[in-house]
């Protein structure tokens, strides 16, 4: 008994010990991972959103944790922030256990990441991927990334005229438009080690694969899992008009910042500017005045435009024009190709011409900007006869408003 007790007390259990908090550890780290993923998908969802409606980006903040980048949150002037975070390694394979005859067994089994993605189809809408391929509802349909907007409903009929002394009869409602289709939002979750995939709202949960590591067989430490699936393979800030984010399949998606729609809007004010300048250089031309000194208009060391001074009219700064957005990229195709690239933003051109009357009238990318009764607009007024006024000259005005050019030739009303 003595000797029992010896050897009982003498006994060992470190490297099982060991074996469980390693087993612990990875289990944490995993359930950690399958938070950030979801995260990421969630984020990933926002960011096709805001492509979608125009949004634009206000900021972009590293997140770190004890002085490392880990992601990064990112603000928008509509919708939510978000927070993107960097894959993880994923978890190590079990070691082997020694075995009697001393020779090295077979390397652990590597533990299973899923890699959720988005690609735009050749409907121009995108989809969810699991591991590069299309995933796909229990009815075989591939699944929407974002929603899509509905229909408009059909206008009432109008209602019959009333015979004399009678009321006319109620007009016919419209139908009510089609109501639009949500995207779907996958979730992930590990249970008992294994990874599923839900795409309604966690209902139902589909089995994908282990996500730990199994046995090394006797003697040969298990192999290294795969890396975990980082989603964003990158966040590029370089560029002050602009975001790209680099998806793990290579995909690119750019969202423009905020930056760049204030430049839109100090573009329109110069560009209102020159229209004004414009008018005063033609009346200038008309009342036989002239110019007595030119000034450059320097900014941050680059001429940006130019001051007019005259003998009789007042003084007109004249801007360089800017360069139109670009459009976003097109996201690259399934087989590897480079998709389509985006259109660019449009900018209106507006200026002068003199027509066979003599007169100078507003075009409009070198077309006549017409009224709506489809009169040229006169650039300029016209002097009027012996006792009658003169007509005055127009000044059309440009806006943006919900990411679109308006133009209007009757003060703003």
């Amino acid at each position: 008994m003595a000797a029992c007790i010896a050897v009982g007390c003498s006994y060992d259990d470190s490297a099982l010990v060991n074996r469980v908090t390693n087993l612990e550890d990875r289990v944490t780290q995993l359930e950690k991972m399958c938070k950030d993923m979801n995260s990421n998908i969630a984020a990933m969802q926002t960011i096709l959103e805001a492509l979608q409606r125009n949004d634009y980006i206000t900021s972009v903040e590293t997140i770190e944790n004890e002085g490392v980048v880990v992601g990064y949150e990112i603000h928008f002037v509509y919708s939510d922030p978000i927070c993107i975070y960097h894959g993880k390694d994923g978890a190590d394979g079990k070691d082997g256990v020694d075995g009697a005859d001393g020779k090295d067994g077979a390397d652990g089994k590597d533990g299973y990441t899923p890699v959720i993605g988005v690609r735009q189809d050749v409907d121009g809408l995108y989809y969810w991927t699991l591991d590069g391929e299309w995933l796909l509802d229990e009815a075989g349909n591939k699944i929407k990334a974002v929603g899509i907007d509905g229909q408009d409903g059909q206008d009432g009929q109008d209602g019959e005229d009333g015979k004399d002394g009678a009321n006319g009869s109620d007009g016919k409602d419209g139908q009510d438009g089609a109501d639009g289709v949500d995207g779907i939002t996958p979730q992930l979750k590990i249970e008992n080690e294994f990874w599923y995939i839900s795409y309604d709202n966690g209902l139902s949960w589909m089995l994908l694969g282990k996500a730990t590591g199994e046995d090394g067989a006797n003697g040969a430490d298990g192999a290294d899992g795969a890396d975990g699936d980082s989603f964003f393979q990158g966040v590029d800030t370089s560029n002050d008009e602009y975001v790209l984010f680099t998806l793990a399949d290579g995909t690119v998606i750019k969202i423009p910042t905020w930056y760049a729609f204030e430049e839109l809007k100090k573009q329109c004010e110069e560009m209102n500017n020159n229209i004004a300048a414009m008018q005063i250089i033609l009346e200038a031309l008309q009342n036989n005045d002239y110019v007595t000194s030119v000034q450059q208009v320097v900014e941050a060391g680059e001429v940006i435009g130019y001051t007019i001074y005259f003998s009789k009219s007042d003084p007109v700064t004249i801007y360089h024009g800017k360069d139109g957005a670009d459009g976003a990229d097109g996201a690259d195709g399934a087989d590897g190709a480079d998709g389509a690239d985006g259109k660019d933003g449009y900018t209106p051109i507006v200026g002068v011409r003199q027509d066979v009357d003599g007169l100078y009238y507003w075009t409009l990318d070198g077309e006549w900007l017409l009224d709506e009764a489809g009169n040229k607009i006169k650039a300029v007024g016209i002097d009027g006869a012996t006792g009658a006024t003169g007509a005055t000259g127009i000044t059309p005005q440009l806006k943006i408003e919900n990411e679109y050019w308006f133009i209007s030739y009757d003060n703003g009303a």
